[in-house]
């Protein structure tokens, strides 16, 4: 049964639905005026976005926090995402705005929720969604609003292909139209510490499946939703499965897994 664990693939995802992020203290252009500062709240999530202006310009701002956030122990991410120590901090620098040739930028800090937040979102019966369907049958991993929208993953014994197909027809009927796609793709890997867990060190071949998919939808008021779908199994040779099958574990020979991830920017709501 070890060996059959150690062969499945299991995805996890970097989620932006934060905790709030306090006593950040991040540095700013010497003329930063502060314009605004809000919080969001939802649940147990909590984010924190403060707007400024100056008179550096674009690059001038980008570069200084490439620069000063690496001086301070930031690693970057992407470009203007920045991580330490459980925090995220994200700089979006806007166009010039108004006669006084100034430029806007916000500052959004928090903290990434931890193993046990993610878990305690977890249910057997996933929650409504009133802007797009759930896969039937399938178990809620985790659910987060954020400022722009609502992160959510499910898990499924589905193929990839029925999800796919299920989301490609179901999304029509909320107002969804689909903007672009990226086809089932496969990719099979050996798996050595499967067969060293496995007692095996040679003479047994373990490998890993994983398929992956993604839709891309959008609606005419600005809405974007985008449906990640991956699927991982373990899959061993014949000598292995008449191993595992003699010692009782042919029953697990057939798990398999499909992880949905979705990432909904838009105004909507999660219903009970």
């Amino acid at each position: 049964m070890r060996a059959i664990i150690c062969a499945v693939l299991f995805f996890s995802f970097g989620v932006f639905s934060f905790l709030q992020a306090e006593d950040l203290s991040l540095p700013l252009p010497p003329d930063a005026v502060k314009v605004s500062e809000k919080n969001s709240n939802s649940g147990f999530t909590q984010t924190t976005i403060q707007i400024y202006t100056t008179l550096f310009s674009k690059d001038k701002i980008n570069a200084m926090y490439k620069k000063e956030m690496a001086r301070e122990g930031w690693a970057e991410q992407k470009k203007g995402a920045y991580s330490k120590d459980g925090y995220m901090a994200i700089i979006v620098v806007n166009p010039r705005l108004g006669k006084d040739n100034k430029t806007q930028f916000s500052i959004t800090t928090a903290k990434m929720p931890t193993k046990e937040d993610v878990l305690a979102s977890s249910k057997d019966t996933p929650d409504k969604l009133d802007f797009m369907p759930v896969y039937p049958g399938s178990k809620q991993n985790f659910l987060f609003e954020t400022p722009a929208g609502l992160s959510a993953s499910y898990n499924t014994a589905k193929s990839i292909n029925e999800v796919t197909f299920f989301f490609k027809s179901a999304m029509l009927g909320y107002g969804w139209k689909l903007s672009s796609e990226t086809p089932i793709t496969t990719e099979t890997k050996d798996c050595p510490e499967c067969r060293k867990s496995a007692g095996e060190t040679s003479g047994s071949d373990i490998k890993i499946v994983s398929s992956k998919a993604g839709l891309t939808f959008r609606r005419t008021d600005g809405e974007s939703c985008i449906i990640k779908i991956y699927q991982g199994a373990g899959r061993i040779d014949e000598s292995m499965a008449k191993r595992l099958a003699a010692e009782g574990q042919g029953s697990e020979l057939s798990f398999d897994k499909t992880t949905i991830l979705v990432t909904y920017h838009g105004n909507k709501k999660i219903t009970q």
